[in-house]
């Protein structure tokens, strides 16, 4: 499909989720902790008193106080250098195009989320592909880095990383910012995933690293709050503010409820990064431990996050195997495609309930396929 440079593409991934969770019955491919309640929230001790909350307009670059607590979770950061935003989408689609430069190169990490690179290419940028290979356990190039960057204008990284469960160390980055730094690259870090790590190894931000970079940030994923919609962008004020007058245009004034509980979540911080290391490492095992038992596939293990990117010895066309996977057993996973990896898969590990049942579920699957 041909389109010209200021049209968005379809976001394929989204479109999937769209089509099919839906009909699903069990959602292995969620790459978020299980939704928490008001009720848990409050069983926390960290739900405020919202009764007498007038339900207004917020400021629109987020509360002072909010934009305190998101600075509190950085080393080096204030709140001049917090934007809040209708979620992490939003944060992306602000920084790119703040930054954006028609007619010049963008790297940006392949395979990766859709939306760290179609604003770009919508802004009229050339996308240029920093590979991360299987075959070499998604291990950072930076010879490939090195020859990439003198003409581009813009690294976007994400770290964790979606799908591959990459993490990048603290040498890495400084890595990678030596080299963006020499050829006055900006570099831009997706970070919703920001301190969950499967090792327990903690990596500072990418912001607190250098005033040349931006990371993006929210509470959907590893916080379990993706329906109060709050985002971030930490970096650079005079970027921000770019960023804050094109907000004027989209979302304006985010959700007020969602400020008011986010301030206090944030104000609990380590509490809620304790327990998604908890969650996720139990999860993670329990996923584990099937996959040893299925010579079908083969993988990377993840280094953080909640996503895993296993490759299907046999299958090629896995969106005919998650197609037929759903019309059997109404259970859902993520082709490669959505990617640009045609025989991967990507499974979710952040919510525990579908776990047993779906996996009980794909094992039947799996040995009807087999059968003669």
């Amino acid at each position: 499909m041909k389109t010209s440079a200021d049209e968005f593409l379809p976001f394929a991934l989204e479109r999937w989720l769209c089509r099919y969770e839906p009909v699903a019955r069990l959602h292995l491919a969620g790459i978020g902790l299980a939704p928490l309640t008001l009720g848990d929230l409050e069983e926390m001790k960290v739900l405020p008193k919202l009764d007498d909350l007038p339900l207004g307009y917020v400021d629109s670059n987020g509360q002072e106080s909010l934009r305190e607590a998101i600075a509190a979770t950085y080393e080096k950061q204030g709140k001049e250098n917090v934007l809040v935003t209708h979620g992490g989408i939003e944060a992306l689609h602000l920084i790119l195009l703040a930054l954006a430069e028609p007619g010049k190169k963008a790297v940006v990490m392949a395979p990766g989320y859709q939306g760290m690179s179609e604003p770009l290419r919508a802004a009229g940028m050339e996308i240029v592909p920093w590979n991360f290979l299987f075959e070499k356990n998604y291990a950072p190039d930076f010879q490939a880095l090195e020859e990439l960057l003198p003409t581009a204008k813009i690294l976007v990284l994400n770290s964790p990383h979606n799908p591959t469960g990459l993490l990048f160390s603290e040498e890495d980055l400084r890595k990678i910012l030596s080299l963006a730094e020499k050829n006055d690259c900006t570099v831009v870090c997706d970070e919703v995933y920001r301190g969950l790590s499967l090792d327990g190894k903690k990596v500072p931000s990418i912001v607190d690293l250098s005033p040349q970079a931006f990371a993006t940030g929210s509470l959907s994923k590893l916080y379990g709050l993706p329906g109060l919609r709050i985002g971030w962008i930490a970096g650079d004020p005079n970027v921000l503010q770019r960023c804050w007058e094109r907000k004027d245009y989209s979302s304006l004034s985010n959700n007020t409820l969602g400020e008011k509980i986010a301030e206090s979540v944030l104000n609990h911080h380590s509490l809620f990064l304790e327990r998604a290391a908890l969650l996720a490492s139990s999860n993670w095992k329990a996923l584990r431990t099937w996959l040893l038992e299925h010579r079908e596939f083969e993988w990377v293990e993840p280094r953080a996050g909640l996503a895993l990117f296993p490759r299907l010895k046999k299958e090629r066309d896995t969106e005919k195997f998650c197609l037929d996977l759903l019309e059997e057993e109404k259970v859902l996973l993520l082709p490669g495609k959505v990617y640009g990896e045609e025989n991967h898969l990507r499974f979710g590990f952040g919510n525990f309930a579908p776990l047993p049942e779906g996996l009980k579920a794909l094992d039947g699957f799996l040995k009807k396929r087999k059968a003669p």
